[in-house]
């Protein structure tokens, strides 16, 4: 079976080994800095995406919610556009 690991989680490993390392010149203590705020980024966006998941599972639809639409309201069905048949006759 595949076990996947969070990108955070690895993130908190790398931090956790420069530290039981020791901070002893300026490019550790800056790598250490990098990966802190990249760890702050990616529990944010991880965060955000459990959150978007959470809130649209329920319907079974991945879709990002339209402007003006009500929680609960059915979404209308995606149609492929006709943009190029509308292009050659404007320009016609």
């Amino acid at each position: 079976m595949n076990h996947r690991v969070a990108v955070s989680e690895r993130l908190v490993e790398q931090i956790d080994a420069i530290l039981l390392d020791g901070v002893t010149d300026p490019d550790r203590l800056a790598k250490l800095g990098r990966l802190g705020a990249q760890l702050i980024i990616q529990r944010a966006v991880e965060d955000e995406v459990a959150a978007f998941l959470g809130r649209h599972s329920v319907t079974g639809l991945l879709r990002a919610p339209q402007l003006g639409a009500s929680p609960g309201q059915k979404l209308p069905e995606l149609r492929p556009a006709r943009t190029r048949q509308r292009a050659r006759t404007a320009l016609a």
